[in-house]
């Protein structure tokens, strides 16, 4: 009988064990995304600003891929943080709409960043 019994504790040990490690994980891994799109704006905004646009191919290597693609009057690429919430994060529902931070460069006909644009999550 106390075999079973430590059985199901070391069950029940493993599995909250695992269901904490995997939650940490995915925070950690969301203000990971979070706080490089943020410094990739600031990063973006001054090679805009000296005349030194940054390539697609030069974002996709520093930022990632892009969440979207929005292609208007203009190109925009959009980096979202929500987009890199984990399984957990987003079922539970744990941040908020405002606790969201969105990322987006314009590029001009050649290709270059020409406008960058940040929205959400202030930095803090």
């Amino acid at each position: 009988m106390a075999s079973r019994k430590k059985k199901i504790i070391i069950i029940v040990v493993v599995l909250v064990g695992g269901f904490t490690v995997e939650f940490l994980r995915e925070w950690i891994w969301y203000i990971y995304k979070l706080k490089n799109f943020q410094s990739s704006y600031w990063q973006i905004q001054k090679q805009i600003s000296k005349g030194e646009p940054p390539t697609k191919k030069e974002l996709t290597a520093s930022v990632g891929p892009p969440d979207a693609i929005e292609k208007t009057d203009a190109e925009y690429w959009h980096w979202q943080s929500e987009a890199h919430q984990g399984f957990i994060w987003r079922k539970l529902s744990l941040h908020r709409k405002e606790d969201f931070y969105e990322l987006v460069v314009q590029f001009d006909e050649s290709e270059l960043a020409s406008e960058v644009y940040s929205f959400g999550h202030e930095q803090k």
